[in-house]
């Protein structure tokens, strides 16, 4: 599980806020239908080493999703072994923290004890 106990200093960056009370829709490349556990783990959880200072380890301990369905399905298509689904959910403020990016992508860094995959569902095949 998360632990930011561990994490490198300043991580989740500062800049990093809950999503809107309103809920943040979110999209998620996963290989199972219905999502499982496993659809939702971090490099660092996987244990694929990362290269680069604090900012790389931090966004290693973060989960990838899109706020663009399209982005989301364009990435599947580019990194086939990243699965051929695409899952929606939507993140609540008690789901952790998130910062946006480019072109659609958010880095997610759940709050230890979030069920991550709960909550999403499969939309479409890629």
């Amino acid at each position: 599980m998360f632990d930011p106990t561990v994490w490198p200093q300043g991580c989740p960056p500062g800049v990093a806020t809950a999503p809107p009370k309103s809920g943040l829709t979110v999209y998620r490349i996963v290989s199972h239908d219905p999502p499982i556990a496993d659809d939702f783990v971090s490099y660092h959880e996987l244990g694929i080493p990362v290269t680069g200072g604090a900012d790389q380890q931090c966004r290693s301990r973060s989960l990838s999703v899109f706020t663009d369905l399209a982005a989301a399905v364009a990435r599947a298509q580019q990194s086939p072994q990243l699965g051929n689904l695409i899952a929606e959910g939507v993140l609540a403020e008690a789901d952790g923290v998130v910062k946006p990016s480019r072109g659609g992508h958010v880095s997610w860094w759940p709050c230890d004890g979030t069920a991550r995959h709960a909550g999403f569902t499969v939309i479409q095949k890629v």
